[in-house]
């Protein structure tokens, strides 16, 4: 009943980073959840049902945890009629090539219903977040802007 309660009645900011976080770990863990009773600590669920705190988390998994966890928060603003722009800079600085490509396609769905500038230096990570999402618009600065 315990486990039953804690799936279905998270708060809906936890059902969408539960999705969110599940995209960006390619499906390795099912979901994001606070235990009910006493210890109130943030949990990852694992496909197979076993369960993480974030200190057991590699720095990695622990980036997209808390990714999950605002974009969670973003998705269930937007779906409550606060839609504000997302300013992100560089977030994908510390994700190796396959996290950075499950981040993208997590960017590019917040983006359905979401405005969102990403600045970057990096050509690579433009043409990453391009393919991810379609429709995705990029600016580049003159060369004499770059670096000031």
């Amino acid at each position: 009943a315990k486990a039953t309660c804690e799936r279905e009645r998270q708060p809906q900011v936890l059902k969408e980073a539960s999705e969110f976080f599940r995209l960006l770990t390619n499906g390795r863990y099912a979901g994001i959840f606070s235990p009910l009773g006493g210890d109130r600590q943030l949990q990852a669920r694992l496909d197979g049902g076993e369960t993480r705190t974030p200190d057991q988390l590699s720095r990695g998994t622990v980036e997209q945890l808390y990714l999950a966890l605002r974009f969670g928060f973003l998705a269930d603003s937007a779906r409550k009629g606060m839609c504000l722009p997302v300013l992100m800079d560089e977030i994908l600085v510390n994700f190796d090539p396959s996290r950075s490509q499950a981040a993208a396609r997590a960017i590019g769905r917040l983006a359905e219903n979401q405005q969102i500038l990403y600045f970057t230096c990096h050509p690579g990570v433009a043409e990453l977040l391009e393919a991810s999402a379609p429709g995705t618009r990029i600016v580049r600065l003159a060369e004499e802007y770059a670096g000031r």
